[in-house]
């Protein structure tokens, strides 16, 4: 084998061998890429981690809170009855959730039995829609009744915690309260709808 042989056998093997810059530039850009994703990421998880705990506190301070109104408000209208115990209230938490504030709406309610809602409902259970209008036809006087005493001892309490993350963000709470004794009274008039 000559000189000239041997040298180009030695050029092709150091060519393979080796990375071209090109091979080290895409190896390059490749990790970049990939460092990026990753520190996106893992922002992203550090964001939802932070997110969930200031729900999670959201959630304990609005359970707390309804805790706390609805033992307030049920011996209010234990004794002076639903409607006069109605009122708004907002407020902030202490520390260190002074960054929570809550807003509460004590009111009337807002569940109606209507011919509509009811006969959507006997439909739903499998009762022909006519035959569904002919017993809410013949139960008007009752649903009157019904109607009328849930408006006189039911009261909505509504409770919204608010903060900001990214954002405002809020949870609200729904219940109903209705007094000791419940007032129920009658009447012998249909209320027209």
């Amino acid at each position: 084998m000559s000189a000239l042989e041997m040298n180009q056998i030695t050029s092709n093997q150091s060519k393979k061998s080796g990375f071209t810059l090109i091979e080290v530039m895409l190896a390059f850009i490749l990790f970049i890429i990939i460092a990026t994703v990753f520190a996106i990421s893992k922002s992203d998880s550090e964001r939802n981690v932070r997110q969930n705990m200031r729900r999670d506190i959201a959630i304990r301070l609005l359970q707390s809170k309804m805790t706390d109104l609805e033992m307030k408000l049920q011996t209010t209208i234990d004794k002076n009855g639903v409607e006069p115990s109605y009122l708004e209230e907002a407020g902030k938490f202490d520390e260190p959730y002074q960054d929570y504030s809550w807003t509460m709406k004590f009111h009337a309610p807002t569940i109606k039995f209507t011919a509509k809602l009811l006969t959507k409902f006997l439909v739903e259970l499998g009762m022909d829609k006519d035959e569904a209008l002919a017993q809410i036809e013949q139960q008007k006087l009752l649903i009157t009744n019904l109607n009328k005493n849930v408006e006189a001892n039911f009261g909505e309490l509504e409770l919204e915690v608010n903060w900001e993350y990214i954002g405002k963000q809020k949870l609200t709470l729904l219940n109903h309260l209705i007094p000791k004794n419940p007032k129920v009274s009658l009447t012998t008039t249909t209320d027209s709808e």
